[in-house]
């Protein structure tokens, strides 16, 4: 079991102003293969491509994605968010949600 976060609806609204703002930065990095947490895609729709192709190419795939995002270092991926967002202060924003206690 994964522990859950629902945030406050003050919450909601400055994670989505944020969202808004800093998603078109990195969405333009993205990879047309990547699906996670992007826009219109999903994890049905990779899965579905993925069927495609092992269909077509006829190949294996191993993943293993359990618990990935409990496991991202943050400090590192702070370092590489701060280098694309030039605002200090959005920055420490994502580092405080990165930290905020779950229960």
């Amino acid at each position: 079991m994964r522990p859950l976060g629902i945030p406050a609806v003050k919450d909601r609204v400055i994670q989505l102003a944020v969202k808004l703002i800093i998603e078109p930065v990195f969405e333009a990095d993205f990879e047309d293969s990547s699906y996670g947490f992007r826009p219109q895609r999903s994890a049905h729709d990779a899965v579905r491509e993925k069927k495609k192709k092992l269909k077509k190419e006829k190949t294996d795939i191993d993943a293993y994605l359990s618990a990935y995002f409990d496991t991202i270092p943050h400090k590192e991926l702070m370092f590489l968010v701060a280098q694309r967002i030039s605002d200090k202060d959005i920055v420490h924003l994502i580092k405080l949600w990165l930290k905020a206690p779950v229960f």
